[in-house]
C-alpha cells in the first residue's frame, strides 16, 4: 500500500536515495602521482604516445576539461577515467605530431569530495619521428637475483628494453619483505631515457632479511601502452 499525505492523497511513485557519510571531511585536494609520458624526459616519446594521468584519489569526471595538451596542431582529447576514477585516458583524435614538442597541463581537476588541484602541474616532451609497436622486456634487476650482502643502503633497479609508462609502473615495480609480501616504502625514479627505474626505500633496509624486487608483467606498458612481454618476475637478495 503506498504512503499517503495528511490530506489523504496516496503517493503514485517512489523514489530511492543514496547518500554516505565519513566521520571526517574530506578537504583533501587530489595530487599527481604519475604520469605517461613521465616528467623531464630528455628522450623523445612516440607519436602513439598514449597520455595518463594518475592521481592519488578518485576525481569528477568533469573536472578533466581542464586537462590540455598544447604544442603542434590542434588535436581533440576524449577524457576518460578509469581505475576507480584514479586515472585519467586521454585520448588524442589523431597521432601527435613527429618531432614536435608538447605541454600537458593539469590544472583545475577535483576530488569526489569537490577538493580542486592546489597547483598545477606540466609536463613537457618532445616526440620522435614514429610509433612504437614491439613489446617491451626486462634487460636486468640489481642486485641480482640470489645475491647476499647487499647494503641495507641499497637502490635496487630494473632496467628495461624501452621507455616505461610510469602510471603502470607506479604499483607494479615495487620492493617487498619476502617472508610477508608487505610492500616497503619506496619511491621510484626514472633514467631521462625512461628505461630504467629506480626503487628507493624511505628508511635504510633491515639487516640479515631477504627482500624481492616485484615486476608486475603485462600489467606495466611502454610509453606506446604496449604490454610487457614477460609474465610477473621477482628476484630476492638478502642484506648483510
Amino acid at each position: 500500500m503506498g504512503s499517503t499525505s495528511l490530506s489523504g492523497n496516496t503517493m503514485s511513485g517512489y523514489s530511492v536515495y543514496y547518500f554516505y557519510s565519513s566521520g571526517t571531511p574530506d578537504t583533501a585536494p587530489p595530487a599527481v602521482l604519475a604520469t605517461n609520458p613521465g616528467s623531464g624526459q630528455s628522450a623523445t616519446v612516440p607519436i602513439n604516445t598514449q597520455l595518463q594521468v594518475l592521481f592519488d584519489r578518485s576525481v569528477q569526471p568533469s573536472s578533466l576539461s581542464q586537462i590540455t595538451l598544447t604544442g603542434g596542431p590542434a588535436i581533440t582529447l576524449t577524457r576518460s577515467l578509469t581505475n576507480g576514477d584514479q586515472t585519467a585516458l586521454l585520448v588524442p583524435n589523431a597521432a601527435l605530431a613527429p618531432n614536435t614538442t608538447y605541454t600537458l597541463t593539469i590544472q583545475g581537476v577535483k576530488s569526489i569530495s569537490g577538493n580542486a588541484m592546489a597547483s598545477t602541474v606540466t609536463v613537457v616532451f618532445t616526440t620522435g619521428t614514429g610509433a612504437i609497436l614491439v613489446n617491451p622486456s626486462i634487460i636486468s634487476i640489481t642486485p641480482l637475483n640470489g645475491a647476499t650482502g647487499s647494503s641495507a643502503s641499497v637502490h635496487p633497479a630494473v632496467v628495461f628494453s624501452g621507455p616505461v609508462n610510469p602510471v603502470t609502473a607506479y604499483t607494479n615495480v615495487t620492493l617487498r619483505l619476502t617472508n610477508t609480501n608487505a610492500v616497503v616504502p619506496a619511491t621510484l625514479t626514472y633514467s631521462s631515457d625512461y628505461k630504467t627505474v629506480t626503487i628507493n626505500p624511505t628508511t635504510p633496509l633491515a639487516a640479515a632479511t631477504q627482500y624481492t624486487v616485484y615486476v608486475g608483467g603485462s600489467n606495466i606498458t611502454d610509453e606506446a601502452g604496449n604490454s610487457l612481454n614477460q609474465s610477473t618476475t621477482t628476484y630476492t637478495f638478502t642484506t648483510q
